[in-house]
Formats: structure tokens, sequence, C-alpha cells
């Protein structure tokens, strides 16, 4: 089974901030996303990614005043899964699916406990 798909996804607008590491620039694009889960995020973007870039990102879990950090970078590295055209003319223009690569087992721990309780709540 693929790993995008062995955690519940929580369809929720989170802060999201996120840097290209293929450029050598320290440019931080800021967006929101569109669904999290433990396993990667789905979020709205203005660049043109191709499946395999790789990213450092930083998420905001809501009530917690820690973002999620790991190995001392923004705070997790993932890959993009894929790329699409948004549909919404209001919001970026397109979105990316990004697979967390390099995540510390506390933050995976937090995200999946989190997104569990709010499904739960929802229900």
């Amino acid at each position: 089974m693929d790993e995008r798909r062995k955690f519940p996804r929580l369809d929720e607008a989170w802060p999201v901030r996120y840097r290209i590491l293929e450029f050598s620039g320290k440019q931080v694009h800021r967006s929101r996303t569109i669904n999290v889960s433990a396993g990667g995020v789905r979020f709205f973007t203005n660049a043109s990614l191709k499946p395999g870039t790789l990213l450092e990102l930083e998420l905001l879990i809501p009530s917690d005043s820690l973002p999620v950090y790991s190995r001392g970078k923004v705070v997790w590295q993932g890959r993009v899964v894929w790329c699409k055209e948004s549909g919404d003319k209001d919001l970026l223009p397109l979105e990316i699916g990004v697979e967390f690569v390099d995540i510390d087992d506390y933050d995976k721990k937090r995200l999946y406990s989190y997104i569990s309780q709010r499904i739960e709540k929802k229900k």
C-alpha cells in the first residue's frame, strides 16, 4: 500500500509555509492546506512543480502554539506527488500533493492525534 493512503485525511485550511529545495534562494512561500494527514499534505500554490521536487514545509496545527519541526529544517521535507489546476480563480491556481519523506516521529504522532480527534468530532 502507498504511504499516502495509510493515514486519515482532514479537510481543513491550515497555514503552510514552504521552500523549494532545488533553488539556492531562501524564498519562503505561504499558502493554505486543502487537506492534511500524518503522511502528507495537499495545498494551493502558484508554482508549477514536477513530481519528485523536494520541499521544506512548516505547518501550524490549529490550537497548538508549536509548529511541527524536523531535524532543524523549516519543518519537514516532502516530495511533490502530483500538481494540477485548482479550478478556483480566487485562490492560487495550482494544487499540489506532498508526501512527507523526513518527519520526526513525535511530530507525526502529534499530527495523527490531532487529525484523528478532529475527524471523530465531525462524525
